[in-house]
Parts: C-alpha cells; structure tokens; sequence
C-alpha cells in the first residue's frame, strides 16, 4: 500500500514532487517543481485510482481520470466571464491546466485566450525531431565547429584545456556523436584521428539532455526547415505558457554555442549560418505577451483535446513562483 508521502521526493523527467500540500474527497494534492526552472505546478492523483496507490509509486503518475474533465470544466468557465479590461474592471483567474508532453512538456489545455498565431508544443514538435538534423544548417554549423576545434587538438594545434573551456558546458550525446562521425567519413581524417576526435568529445561527462534535444534549437530547425512560418514562431517564442518548458541550462548552452561559432576563425562567410538561431535568442529576451491584451490574442473556440494526455499539471495559485525564463541583452 502506497502512503501519500510516498511520492514525496519522486521525480519523473524534470519534474519533481516536493510535498504534499493537501487531500481532499477527490484528490492528494501535491506542490511539483520543474527543476529546469524552478517553477511549480500542482499535481493531482485521484484517491479513487487503485494503480497509483496499491504497490509502488507510479512514475510518471497518471492523472486523466481526474484531470480530463477538468480541464474541459476549466475551459467552459472560463469562456463564461468577461475579460477585465479597464483599471476598473474585475477578474477571474483560473489556473491553466497543463497536459504533459513528451513526459516532460506542458501544454496549455484549460486556457481559452492564447496568444495569436501561438502553435502548442504538440502542434509542431513532431515535425522537428532531435534527431532530424537533414538539410538542418544551424545544427551543422555547430557540429562542424566542434569537429573543427576537436581536430585542432588531435593534431595539435591546440590544447585539450582550451576546446574543453569552449565547448564543455555544450551538452553531446548520441545525436551530436552520430552527426560528427558522418561528418568525418566524408572527410580526409585518418582512422586514428578520427578515434581520437570521439574519445575527445565523449570524455565530457553526458548530459541529461544534449544540445540536439533542446527545445529553442528544434524550433529553429522547424523555422529553417519551412516547418513552421516566422509568424508562428514569433508569437510562440512571445507565448507566456511556451516560456515555462525552457530551462536556463539550455538557455546558457545556446548563448555558449552561438558565440562560441560567431566567435571562430573559421566564420568568414558573408552569409550568417546561425543568423536564425541568434534572432532567436535575441527574441527571448523580450517580454511575454499578456495574455489579457485583446490586441495581441485570441479565443480559442474548439473544446481542448485532452484524450491524448495521461498526465496533467495544473499552475500553481500559492503564490511565490519565479519570473518565467528570458534572456538578458548586453552590449558588447
């Protein structure tokens, strides 16, 4: 038998279950935190659901029985009050409800008024898989200048220390492997070098997650791609709710990775190859859209479809929630 507490310090992908905060006829109730970015969500487990309380811990727990008709009960009501407007009018927050993505995504599902043109995660990120790199050239250009420094050092003209500084707070894993590898069959590298050159790369301790599987990236390979308009990708880069699945390790690799490219010998060209990933990121320094701005937003009139979720997370009303992940602009 599982006690509420069980699930207390348990986590599944970024999130973690930090305590429990309340039960009631319905539900345990507990404060969940994405350790990406510190912001929190309530999480609900139905007290009804036998799997989630008769042996271990389910993780990650499943929620739909209780959460589905939440959210469609969320979206109504909200679509049943007026939006304040004026210094003197009144509103009503509802606290959004999120579907899980991907185990480790949240999709707006209870939110009525989205900012316009605005695409949700599982509207787009299909297209743009971490491991798609084809015909990818801001992937290519930043696996090329790893390759290009990796093999400075094999042949030594400089030293591991130095591309280690450079390049190790840059996340590797299989997909950057892989890239690399074909990259070098293609190339003039002897066996030996070439060995050499992954043993260099793979020496960096693995990430959690690698730079492939980075969430700005795959939006800019989806924009490059013709995947995704600039239109879209501006109002989903300005979207309050996309902002809450960016986490500032990944923030601090791109910056690293975009300066340490611009920064390189080997950039002369008069085209730019990261210019969209630098646009990017310059856009993430603005601030969100408000939401309440009827200019800039929408009602979404179709019921949310929720029956592809298992999992729900709900914003969090205690207050005490830290500013959602931007940029900060310097001069240079």
């Amino acid at each position: 038998m599982v006690d509420v507490n069980d699930y207390v310090g348990k986590q599944f992908a970024s999130f973690k279950i930090i305590k429990h905060i309340g039960g009631g006829a319905e539900a345990e109730v507990y404060l969940c935190q994405d350790q990406r970015n510190g912001l929190p969500y309530a999480l609900r487990l139905d007290i009804a659901d036998d799997q989630l309380w008769d042996a271990e811990p389910v993780l990650p727990p499943v929620n739909a029985s209780l959460e589905r008709a939440n959210v469609r009960g969320s979206w109504g009501v909200s679509g049943a009050y007026p939006r304040g407007r004026g210094a003197d009018s009144w509103k009503i927050h509802i606290p959004t409800v999120y579907g899980v993505y991907e185990e480790k995504y949240v999709v707006p599902l209870s939110a009525r008024f989205r900012v316009k043109d605005v695409l949700d995660l599982n509207q787009w990120l299909p297209q743009a898989r971490p491991d798609d790199t084809y015909l990818f050239e801001t992937w290519e250009t930043i696996a090329l200048q790893i390759l290009i420094e990796a093999a400075d050092v094999v042949e030594g003209r400089t030293s591991e220390s130095a591309w280690s500084d450079r390049w190790k707070s840059v996340p590797a894993g299989p997909i950057m492997y892989s890239s690399i590898e074909t990259y070098m069959k293609a190339g003039t590298l002897a066996a030996e070098q070439q060995e050499a050159i992954l043993k260099l790369l793979k020496a960096v301790p693995a990430a959690e997650s690698e730079l492939a599987e980075s969430l700005v990236l795959r939006l800019v390979g989806a924009v490059e791609r013709g995947r995704m308009s600039a239109k879209a990708s501006f109002a989903t880069l300005h979207c309050p709710h996309f902002r809450r699945n960016l986490g500032y390790s990944e923030l601090d690799s791109l910056v690293l990775a975009y300066n340490n490219v611009k920064s390189s010998a080997t950039m002369h060209s008069e085209k730019d190859p990261v210019w969209l990933l630098g646009g990017v990121l310059f856009t993430l320094a603005d601030e969100v859209i408000d939401e309440d701005s009827e200019e800039q937003t929408e009602e979404r009139t179709n019921e949310p479809q929720v029956d592809s979720f298992n999992l729900f997370l709900q914003e969090f009303a205690g207050g005490g929630s830290p500013p959602l992940p931007k940029l900060e602009r310097t001069r240079t």
